[in-house]
């Protein structure tokens, strides 16, 4: 069934992305934009690991990033780090098991800079909101980071394979 659907997809896409001048920027947001689905469709543990894995390594992509303005940029990384953390939400929800989202008391404190940043660059007129999201978004992907270590690496062997990948990485 996905052999045929990205079939079907590639002979629908192709001429589209001829006539639109669909660029490199476009087709990896597309290609996010489809593993969105593919993950809250079907949020198996198995899949949810196997995201775990690529997320992580999406750390060393470096500085390679969507360009959605001058001043805003948008990392792999952080997409796939809210991605997986709806999709392991999704997960719960459809298997019925409570997920724990207690916090740690450091993380909100740094929301709170980050609000506090926000609101003070826009208030006064010193930065553009691009810019402000663009430095600020660092803090506000820590509660999806958090929360996907907290929730997939549980056990000891999860915790190795996941530092031995990070150092690989």
């Amino acid at each position: 069934v996905v052999v045929v659907f990205l079939v079907v997809a590639a002979l629908a896409l192709g001429p589209a992305i001829q006539i639109w001048q669909v660029g490199a920027r476009e087709m990896v947001i597309l290609i996010l934009a489809m593993l969105v689905g593919i993950l809250v469709l079907v949020p198996a543990q198995r899949i949810l690991n196997l995201s775990f894995v690529l997320w992580i390594i999406t750390f060393g992509f470096g500085w390679r990033t969507i360009h959605v303005t001058n001043n805003l940029n948008i990392h792999p990384a952080e997409v796939l780090a809210w991605l997986l953390f709806f999709a392991i939400f999704a997960h719960s929800v459809v298997r019925r098991v409570p997920l724990d989202f207690s916090i740690q008391p450091l993380i909100l404190v740094f929301m709170l800079l980050a609000v506090f940043g926000i609101f003070t660059g826009l208030s006064f007129g010193i930065a553009t909101v691009d810019t402000v999201i663009q430095e600020s978004k660092i803090f506000f992907v820590l509660i999806p980071s958090y929360y996907i270590v907290k929730w997939l690496v549980v056990t000891r062997a999860d915790w190795e394979r996941a530092a031995l990948l990070g150092g690989l990485v």
